[in-house]
């Protein structure tokens, strides 16, 4: 057991060792890119009569308390979902970074969070020959979506719940009462321009309700209504005033954005992912032979009386018999040694 232990833990140490080795490794390059990028903003702010250490006096004990380490990691993880999302729907290249411009422009303008801004296009997007619709036509949608949120003036949290159900709606050919309801109770400026584009609703978002319960609105129907009455969404935003909660939405978005360059320039995540996995990968090792002695352990203690007490350890060489008067030991119970033989050869 002691030989092994200690094997397990110089095989842990090394691992570890590596950990350190990549870690320093990674921090040397980004602080030599901090330095390089630094000297260039201080030259931008040269100008103003601005520098770097007075502008990261004024405003970095903010940002440091807002933006954590684990949100940076989270906000890098965030912005490869957004990524992966877009490809998915059938985005790469430059199609893909002009989209995700246009839909963080959009939550930006309107304070939705871009994750699940960029959620809804993504799922429309998957939809929209279903919808008779185009790529223009699911970008407008989706800003348009992004606005009614704003007049609304729905939580984060809110607005998550409103867009994933919103998305079952168009995905499900004609709409439900189920997901009407939800979108009413969560952003029901959709439905209002919903209403006021469909002519059969005549404005009301009751008459739509009815026309909804019977059946008769199909998804297809609803994303084209809705992009007939967004004029009267964007009527509505001069009383539309901005919150805290939008206004913490937004500097979110713009950490995730940065979070995603940073990431794209200096490939900071595959590095954090490597040295997670020689974590974990150590971990596991040092789990399985703590397993073991657990099971070993349970079996000695649980019926020690069935355990073969041995005679020898693992290299033949002969243990004593703690059973048995000893020349050279004090006079005692031993018999508590008897285990640790035990342990010796099966462990």
């Amino acid at each position: 057991m002691t030989l092994r232990l200690e094997a397990s833990a110089t095989k842990f140490e090394r691992d570890m060792a590596k950990v350190v080795g990549v870690v320093q490794k990674a921090s040397g390059a980004m602080q030599a890119r901090a330095r390089t990028a630094t000297t260039k903003i201080e030259q931008s702010f040269s100008g103003l009569g601005i520098g770097v250490a007075a502008l990261a006096t004024r405003t970095m004990p903010a940002l440091a308390a807002a933006f954590s380490a684990k949100e940076f990691i989270d906000s890098i993880a965030t912005f490869t979902k957004i990524q992966n999302g877009l490809k998915v729907a059938g985005l790469s290249g430059d199609d893909l970074a002009r989209t995700f411009d246009a839909i963080y422009a959009s939550a930006q303008k309107n304070g939705v969070a871009i994750d699940d801004l960029a959620k809804l296009y993504s799922r429309v997007a998957q939809l929209q020959k279903g919808l008779s619709a185009n790529s223009q036509s699911v970008a407008k949608f989706t800003d348009g979506v992004a606005v009614a949120l704003r007049v609304a003036g729905t939580s984060s949290t809110e607005a998550s719940g409103a867009l994933l159900q919103l998305s079952q709606l168009l995905g499900a050919g004609t709409v439900r009462l189920e997901e009407f309801n939800s979108v009413n109770e969560g952003a029901r400026p959709i439905l209002e321009a919903v209403a006021a584009g469909l002519q059969e609703a005549g404005g009301s978002v009751a008459n739509l309700r009815k026309l909804v319960e019977a059946g008769k609105v199909s998804s297809a129907a609803f994303f084209q209504a809705f992009l007939a009455g967004l004029p009267t969404l964007e009527a509505k935003l001069k009383d539309a005033s901005d919150t805290t909660d939008s206004a913490m939405t937004r500097m979110k978005n713009a950490f995730i954005k940065a979070a995603g360059a940073i990431d794209e320039a200096t490939k900071a995540s595959s590095a954090i992912i490597y040295v997670l996995d020689l974590v974990t990968a150590g971990a596991e090792k040092a789990g399985s032979a703590f397993t073991k002695f657990g099971e070993v352990a349970g079996r000695v203690f649980r019926n020690p009386g069935n355990i073969p007490i041995p005679t020898t350890d693992a290299m033949g060489a002969p243990l004593p018999d703690y059973n048995q008067p000893s020349t050279t030991q004090p006079a005692g119970d031993y018999s508590n040694m008897r285990f640790y033989n035990v342990f010796e050869t099966n462990f």
